[in-house]
């Protein structure tokens, strides 16, 4: 084991002592400020759309729990997800990360959604592999 001498450790002490005054003086002569506008200061809780269903502490039955629907507002399938959301980005282009992201589709059906979209005329691509881009045909 090594051990720091008396004088050096009363020395070091001394030094982080008055570099914290320092720093602590520095921050006593500058003036409050409130940063950003008065709105983004306090955080509003976002109100609920629609009450929470409670099921019963002790109630067994399955169809009482609501089950969670695969997909978000553009629909459950990968193609309308993202078909819907490069036609919301205004002709703007993305790659496949992005664009899975973005839509909320599963990486699963990317494939067989962008290749149907392709096909029907739908969207456009530029380049290939992972440096494709994609939107959708204006």
């Amino acid at each position: 084991r090594y051990f720091v001498s008396e004088s050096v450790s009363e020395l070091a002490q001394q030094r982080l002592l008055a570099l914290n005054k320092e720093y602590y003086g520095r921050e006593r002569k500058k003036p409050y400020k409130k940063s950003g506008p008065p709105s983004t200061l306090r955080k509003k809780k976002p109100k609920a759309s629609e009450p929470i269903q409670q099921v019963d502490l002790f109630e067994t039955s399955e169809s009482s729990i609501k089950e969670k629907q695969p997909g978000n507002k553009w629909g459950g399938n990968a193609v309308d997800q993202i078909y819907a959301w490069l036609e919301a980005s205004e002709g703007k282009w993305f790659t496949r990360k992005t664009i899975l992201k973005g839509s909320g589709a599963a990486m699963e059906g990317w494939e067989k959604a962008i290749k149907e979209l392709i096909a029907d005329g739908d969207i456009e691509q530029q380049g290939s592999g992972d440096e494709a881009r994609y939107r959708a045909k204006v």
